[in-house]
Protein backbone atom coordinates (compact mmCIF):
# COMPACT_ATOMS: atom_id res chain seq x y z
CA UNK A 1 0.00 0.00 0.00
CA UNK A 2 2.78 2.45 0.88
CA UNK A 3 4.62 1.77 -2.37
CA UNK A 4 1.50 2.61 -4.40
CA UNK A 5 1.00 5.87 -2.49
CA UNK A 6 4.67 6.66 -2.95
CA UNK A 7 4.35 5.98 -6.68
CA UNK A 8 1.34 8.29 -7.01
CA UNK A 9 3.11 11.00 -5.00
CA UNK A 10 6.21 10.65 -7.18
CA UNK A 11 4.13 10.88 -10.36
CA UNK A 12 2.31 13.97 -9.06
CA UNK A 13 5.62 15.55 -8.07
CA UNK A 14 7.07 14.90 -11.52
CA UNK A 15 3.95 16.18 -13.29
CA UNK A 16 3.52 19.32 -11.16
CA UNK A 17 7.25 20.06 -11.14
CA UNK A 18 7.40 19.79 -14.92
CA UNK A 19 4.38 22.07 -15.19
CA UNK A 20 5.96 24.69 -12.95
CA UNK A 21 9.23 24.46 -14.88
CA UNK A 22 7.37 24.93 -18.17
CA UNK A 23 5.35 27.82 -16.72
CA UNK A 24 8.57 29.48 -15.55
CA UNK A 25 10.05 29.17 -19.03
CA UNK A 26 6.91 30.69 -20.53
CA UNK A 27 7.02 33.61 -18.08
CA UNK A 28 10.69 34.27 -18.80
CA UNK A 29 9.99 34.31 -22.56
CA UNK A 30 6.86 36.45 -22.11
CA UNK A 31 4.54 33.82 -23.60
CA UNK A 32 1.16 33.69 -21.84
CA UNK A 33 2.55 35.21 -18.63
CA UNK A 34 -0.88 35.55 -16.96
CA UNK A 35 -1.75 31.87 -17.25
CA UNK A 36 1.78 30.79 -16.41
CA UNK A 37 1.86 32.91 -13.25
CA UNK A 38 -1.58 31.60 -12.30
CA UNK A 39 -0.33 28.02 -12.74
CA UNK A 40 2.74 28.72 -10.61
CA UNK A 41 0.59 30.21 -7.83
CA UNK A 42 -1.97 27.39 -7.89
CA UNK A 43 0.40 24.42 -7.91
CA UNK A 44 2.92 25.43 -5.25
CA UNK A 45 1.12 23.74 -2.33
CA UNK A 46 0.24 20.52 -4.20
CA UNK A 47 3.87 20.31 -5.33
CA UNK A 48 5.09 20.73 -1.75
CA UNK A 49 2.59 18.15 -0.49
CA UNK A 50 3.54 15.57 -3.11
CA UNK A 51 7.25 16.19 -2.53
CA UNK A 52 6.98 15.78 1.23
CA UNK A 53 4.76 12.69 0.86
CA UNK A 54 7.19 11.06 -1.56
CA UNK A 55 10.21 11.94 0.58
CA UNK A 56 8.62 10.75 3.81
CA UNK A 57 7.39 7.46 2.37
CA UNK A 58 10.72 6.80 0.67
CA UNK A 59 12.58 7.36 3.93
CA UNK A 60 10.09 5.25 5.90
CA UNK A 61 10.23 2.31 3.47
CA UNK A 62 14.03 2.42 3.40
CA UNK A 63 14.29 2.28 7.21
CA UNK A 64 11.53 -0.21 8.09
CA UNK A 65 11.73 -3.89 7.21
CA UNK A 66 9.12 -5.06 4.68
CA UNK A 67 5.98 -6.42 6.30
CA UNK A 68 6.59 -4.71 9.64
CA UNK A 69 5.16 -1.50 11.03
CA UNK A 70 7.16 0.99 13.04
CA UNK A 71 4.93 3.65 14.55
CA UNK A 72 7.87 5.37 16.22
CA UNK A 73 9.69 5.75 12.92
CA UNK A 74 6.49 7.02 11.31
CA UNK A 75 6.15 9.69 13.99
CA UNK A 76 9.81 10.70 13.85
CA UNK A 77 9.60 11.05 10.06
CA UNK A 78 6.05 12.38 9.81
CA UNK A 79 6.02 15.13 12.42
CA UNK A 80 8.87 17.20 10.91
CA UNK A 81 7.33 16.80 7.46
CA UNK A 82 3.95 18.01 8.73
CA UNK A 83 5.71 20.94 10.42
CA UNK A 84 7.50 21.83 7.17
CA UNK A 85 4.23 21.67 5.24
CA UNK A 86 2.49 23.88 7.80
CA UNK A 87 5.36 26.36 7.48
CA UNK A 88 4.94 26.38 3.69
CA UNK A 89 1.17 26.92 4.04
CA UNK A 90 1.74 29.73 6.54
CA UNK A 91 4.25 31.45 4.26
CA UNK A 92 1.90 31.00 1.31
CA UNK A 93 -1.04 32.63 3.08
CA UNK A 94 0.98 35.13 5.16
CA UNK A 95 -0.87 38.24 3.98
CA UNK A 96 -4.31 36.60 4.09
CA UNK A 97 -3.73 35.52 7.69
CA UNK A 98 -2.99 39.13 8.60
CA UNK A 99 0.48 38.43 9.93
CA UNK A 100 2.90 41.37 10.16
CA UNK A 101 5.21 42.11 7.26
CA UNK A 102 8.77 43.16 8.07
CA UNK A 103 10.02 46.29 6.53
Amino acid sequence: MLSQIRGVAGFCFYLLGSGIFLAYLLVRNDIQPEWSLWWMHVTDLPLAASMLTYAGLSLYTSLVQPGKRAYGAALVIGLPLVAIFLLVVTLNFWEILGLPIAG
